[in-house]
C-alpha cells in the first residue's frame, strides 16, 4: 500500500494500479484507499488494477464462496472493542447502527475526495487541516475514522494509520497506538472467566480508552486549528 502512495506521488500510476491490487488481495481494508490513490489516473491505470486483482484471485475463485460466507459472518455479528458502534448499540437496534456509521463514513470519504479533487479550498480556510499540499492522501484520516465507526478495533488494525502518522505527523494516532492496547484487557487475559467472558471487558475500559483518544484527537485538532488560523491572520 504505501508503495502504491509513493508511485502515485512520483505519478507512476502502472506501477502504483499493480501495488495497490496487491495490496488489496492481502487484506480488504486496502479497498478504503483505491479511489484516492487512483483518483488522478487514467482509465486504462484502472484496467490494470483490475487486471492484476483478476490475475492475484484466479487461484482462489473456487474457494470465493466460502470466503465471502465467512466474511459475512462476520460482518453480521462480530463485535469486539468497538467504539461509536458500541455506543450507538445502546439506543439503536445493530442494523440501524451500521447504517448510520457507513453514511457517516460515506459522507466522509465523499467530502475528502470533494478536497483531493479541489485543493485550493483546503488553503484558503484554516479550519480544514487536511493537509495535502504534498499530494499524498491522509490515511490516517480515512482509516482513523473507519475504525471509530467500525464494530470490531483489534490493536494491530491501528498499524494501517502509523505510516500515515510519520508523513502527515499526527500525535493523536501514535498515542492512540498505545491506549488501544487496553483491548486486551479482557477476561481470558484476566484469568476471570467466573467473572467476565473469555474476550468481556471490564465495564470502564472501552470509556477509558476511546475517551483518551477522542480527547487527544480533539485537542490536536484545535492545535492546529489555532495554529493555521494565527498564519492565516499574520499572512493577511
Amino acid at each position: 500500500l504505501m508503495a502504491a502512495v509513493w508511485c502515485t506521488h512520483k505519478h507512476a500510476f502502472y506501477s502504483a494500479a499493480i501495488l495497490l491490487a496487491a495490496s488489496l488481495a492481502a487484506k480488504i481494508f486496502a479497498i478504503l484507499f483505491v479511489p484516492f490513490i487512483l483518483i488522478k489516473s487514467q482509465p486504462r491505470h484502472w484496467c490494470v488494477f483490475m487486471g492484476t486483482l483478476i490475475v492475484l484471485y484466479a487461484p482462489l475463485l473456487g474457494n470465493l464462496q466460502s470466503d465471502l460466507l465467512g466474511l459475512a459472518a462476520m460482518a453480521q455479528s462480530w463485535e469486539f472493542n468497538s467504539a461509536f458502534y458500541g455506543l450507538l448499540t445502546l439506543w439503536f437496534p445493530a442494523h440501524t447502527t451500521k447504517l448510520i456509521l457507513t453514511l457517516i463514513v460515506f459522507l466522509f470519504l465523499a467530502s475528502y475526495a470533494y478536497v483531493v479533487c479541489r485543493p485550493k479550498f483546503s488553503l484558503r480556510r484554516p479550519w480544514l487541516t487536511l493537509n495535502i499540499s504534498n499530494n499524498i492522501i491522509r490515511g490516517d484520516l480515512i482509516m482513523g475514522v473507519f475504525l471509530l465507526c467500525a464494530p470490531v478495533i483489534n490493536p494491530w488494525y491501528l498499524l494501517w494509520l502509523l505510516p500515515f502518522a510519520v508523513i502527515h505527523f499526527t500525535l493523536s494516532a501514535w498515542l492512540a497506538s498505545v491506549f488501544i492496547m487496553l483491548a486486551y484487557v479482557v477476561g481470558l487475559n484476566l484469568e476471570e472467566p467466573h467473572l467476565l467472558g473469555s474476550y468481556q471487558m471490564p465495564l470502564w475500559v472501552r470509556p477509558l480508552e476511546f475517551g483518551a483518544i477522542i480527547l487527544m484527537i480533539l485537542g490536536e485538532y484545535f492545535y492546529r486549528y489555532r495554529k493555521n488560523t494565527s498564519i492565516d491572520l499574520s499572512c493577511k
